[in-house]
């Protein structure tokens, strides 16, 4: 859903690098954002670069997040799955590669994909 964000407000014209959007992520990660109000507002904070930039912004989040509710039962859900995740900060698999180097590298292999993944080591599934 949020790579969907990340290419709406690019398609609106937004120019989100990269360190914008990690931000926006690490925020997400860190669980500084716990409601949609949050969620809208900090992301105009760290992905408008002017006040130009809003009208833009609310075009993209409508498009992508509109009509996008919760039931109880998949709100207690995902914030369940969210707590796990927030505890369960097990081993990494190789340490010295930096989270934002781990971003990047997702989000450039997402934008190179087109169509199904049909095998292959750099397809994100």
């Amino acid at each position: 859903m949020f790579a969907d964000f990340l290419f709406g407000l690019r398609a609106q014209g937004l120019p989100v690098g990269l360190s914008e959007w990690n931000a926006f992520l690490s925020a997400l990660r860190d669980g500084v954002i716990g409601t949609p109000d949050e969620l809208y507002t900090l992301g105009r904070a760290l992905l408008c670069r002017t006040e130009a930039d809003f009208d833009r912004y609310d075009l993209a989040f409508a498009e992508v997040f509109s009509g996008a509710a919760l039931s109880e039962e998949k709100r207690r859900e995902l914030v369940e799955w969210l707590q796990n995740v927030l505890q369960a900060r097990g081993e990494r698999v190789d340490p010295g590669i930096a989270d934002e180097d781990l971003w990047k590298t997702l989000l450039e292999r997402l934008a190179k994909q087109k169509g199904e993944p049909h095998g292959g080591s750099d397809w994100v599934g």
